[in-house]
């Protein structure tokens, strides 16, 4: 979100900490240390084995890659799973999904008086714009799409030999991405070869919810569910999000994104979390993980 170049200051104010990043996702990643910290010290027996991950490449085109190589390397030996992200009281348990796509369009371009006529790299690529915009989206799941910026040429009396642009798709089912991405296939090549050339670059892919086992994941859920309404009060946030539970989502695996923190402005750099909510957070992750601790 912000370049490593530069500093990224933490100050506290009003029972506050501010800082780039320090809510999303540094002080859940701090709640899950303190909790293993915890189980290691009392020596708590679990039930099942517990991997504790603290990944990177969640965030923006980074496209979940750190819990991809995760489950790439343990597959389904991971029978649920526990993302600590955002704020409370957020329980997740459906994966929003995305394709990513940079578009270019090529022309030879030329002169606008003395060319006029030509193809232009900027026409075509509207006309592209134009049709995915008529793409009837799935009903059967929530689906939408969006171009999200659009750049080229060079003066304004030139034919743009060049423009681009950037566009995504998103769902919550992993079978309407698909259908989705047919279309936009479709499209693209209805353009390509009328006056000019089109590339398609894919930026990335969050996959959707995959053959998950109602029921399992439901029970899985009404536990974290409980929790957090047992520490916090309040009634869990089940909207459904863009998480590192994609990724076991869409294997069937059980999966939860649960906010440990109260706080706000996320990426930007006035994001902050209040002091007070940490110690509730850290009750949320100790009793997930106590759920799984060995009857005497």
């Amino acid at each position: 979100m912000f370049p490593d170049v530069e500093n990224l200051p933490l100050r506290e104010e009003g029972g506050k900490l501010f800082a780039p990043g320090i809510g999303d996702d540094t002080a859940n990643l701090v709640n899950l240390l303190m909790a293993a910290k915890y189980l290691i010290q009392k020596q708590t027996a679990l039930e099942y084995g517990v991997l504790v991950v603290a990944n990177a490449c969640e965030e923006g085109l980074g496209n979940l890659d750190g819990t991809k190589a995760l489950f790439a390397k343990y597959g389904t030996r991971i029978q649920g799973f526990y993302s600590f992200d955002i704020y409370t009281p957020l329980c997740c348990s459906s994966a929003v999904g995305s394709y990513r796509y940079k578009i270019t369009c090529k022309t030879p371009g030329g002169h606008s008086y003395a060319n006029f006529g030509d193809p232009s790299a900027i026409q075509l690529l509207c006309g592209l714009v134009n049709e995915l915009y008529q793409i009837q989206p799935p009903v059967r799941s929530r689906t939408t799409y969006n171009v999200g910026r659009i750049e080229g040429g060079t003066t304004v009396n030139s034919i743009a030999q060049q423009a681009s642009m950037l566009y995504e798709f998103r769902s919550t089912a992993q079978d309407c991405l698909e259908e989705m991405e047919e279309k936009f296939r479709r499209a693209v090549a209805h353009w390509n070869g009328r006056g000019g050339d089109f590339e398609v670059e894919l930026l990335g892919i969050r996959p959707g919810n995959g053959p998950v086992d109602p029921k399992k994941l439901g029970q899985f859920t009404a536990k974290s569910k409980e929790i957090i309404r047992t520490f916090t009060g309040r009634e869990p946030d089940e909207t459904p999000n863009s998480t590192d539970s994609n990724i076991p989502l869409s294997l069937g695996i059980p999966a939860n994104t649960i906010g440990t923190i109260d706080g706000g402005s996320a990426h930007t750099r006035q994001e902050w979390v209040d002091i007070a909510s940490l110690p509730t957070g850290l009750k949320i992750v100790l009793g997930l993980l106590l759920e799984y601790q060995k009857k005497e």
